[in-house]
């Protein structure tokens, strides 16, 4: 007989219609059939309706992550760079770190080639062609460049914070691409 595993989470979205859903969920599985979920509940609150516990829950939620993304945020300023070690982690639970270099009218955010130094180490050979267009087609998708194995992006002080995010957000997904090597793509 298998024994069932049960888990709850909740989810919130935020639909264009302007009500608040709140899902919960409980996947249930057992060693046969992991993937069946069994939908709980949904409850639908319209905007407007809110009690103030609700909307004082609901104000948590949007700014939580913010102050969680300021306390996670550290900079070190070196000899004439500036190394800023995020709250994001790469596979071996690493804080991502960004250098940002100011020059006369745009600063240079990059990640001084960790994140493509680190796929070779794993073994990730980045000069077939198969692995040269995934990773085009990731750095593309961000607007980050490529020089000599460092991602990169230009920044003024007006888009600073999206050129983080899309830099950010490009060495996860590239850093990501060490499951290739594990499936043994070429």
């Amino acid at each position: 007989m298998n024994k069932l595993l049960t888990n709850y989470s909740a989810s919130l979205l935020i639909k264009p219609t302007n009500f608040l859903v709140i899902g919960i969920e409980k996947p249930a599985f057992n060693t046969n059939n992991r993937n069946r979920l069994n939908k709980q509940k949904s409850v639908l609150f319209p905007k407007g309706g809110f009690t103030v516990n609700q909307q004082k829950l609901c104000q948590h939620l949007i700014d939580a992550y913010p102050e969680w993304l300021r306390k996670g945020f550290s900079i070190e300023h070196l000899v004439n760079v500036y190394k800023i070690t995020t709250p994001f982690l790469d596979r071996h639970n690493d804080c991502l770190q960004v250098y940002a270099l100011k020059e006369i009218k745009r600063i240079i955010l990059s990640d001084d080639g960790y994140t493509v130094a680190d796929l070779r180490t794993s073994g990730l050979d980045l000069s077939t062609p198969k692995q040269k267009a995934v990773l085009q087609t990731i750095l593309n998708g961000y607007g980050v460049k490529m020089n000599r194995e460092r991602l990169y992006v230009e920044a003024s002080y007006r888009n600073i914070g999206q050129k983080m995010h899309s830099l950010i957000q490009a060495m996860l997904s590239v850093n990501n691409m060490f499951i290739m090597v594990q499936n043994g793509e070429e």
